[in-house]
């Protein structure tokens, strides 16, 4: 961990690392303030607040992980009013949750189903969005209106979706039951003209 006192002529002095990995200078004049400059050929230095968080891991020993939160570019803002901000706001900023901590619940799985589970995607908390696939999309279209401008699900739209797909199901049952009478009629005739003599002929019974 590098260390440096922050002062505007400093952190001018500080040269750009080569390779591809940015380096982090932490203030010894400003807890929780830290100044991260990236590699050549870029130019950019950027301030970061800095904490770390104890994680209880299942053995019950302690892990520190570090958070960092974006403040802006140097040279942007006076170095005294960004370690102002700092020493202000580092506690409501440890206080808060990041994506990553918050729990999916039914309200926002509901909300990302409306966002983009109605347009075709699949509802994911991490990574790219995954398109799906045309006949799984087809049979879970369902019908949306807007409130306020935001897509709400129709109760009685899923119902008749629910409905209609239900009567399909039914006539792609019958059709194959008829068809499966049809075929084993014709089998039987096919069979009973072929043969002879006094022997009984049992119909069977569809």
């Amino acid at each position: 961990m590098k260390r440096k006192k922050f002062t505007k002529t400093n952190l001018e002095k500080i040269p750009h690392p080569t390779g591809k990995t940015p380096v982090r200078y932490f203030a010894t004049n400003c807890s929780h303030l830290c100044i991260r400059v990236q590699p050549q050929p870029s130019l950019v230095k950027s301030y970061y607040a800095q904490w770390s968080k104890i994680i209880m891991q299942p053995d019950g020993t302690q892990k520190r992980t570090g958070r960092y939160k974006y403040i802006c570019r140097f040279g942007a803002r006076p170095l005294e009013e960004v370690m102002a901000e700092v020493k202000d706001k580092i506690k409501k900023w440890q206080k808060e949750r990041t994506q990553t901590g918050k729990k999916a619940t039914v309200g926002t799985l509901g909300r990302a189903f409306v966002a983009h589970g109605s347009k075709g995607f699949r509802v994911r908390v991490k990574g790219a969005k995954i398109k799906y696939r045309p006949i799984t999309s087809k049979d879970q279209n369902i019908n949306t209106k807007s409130i306020n401008g935001q897509k709400v699900v129709k109760k009685q739209d899923a119902q008749r979706e629910l409905h209609q797909h239900q009567l399909v199901m039914q006539q792609k049952k019958s059709t194959m039951h008829a068809w499966t009478i049809r075929n084993n009629e014709k089998a039987f005739r096919d069979h009973s003209s072929e043969l002879k003599g006094g022997g009984v002929l049992f119909r069977p019974q569809f």
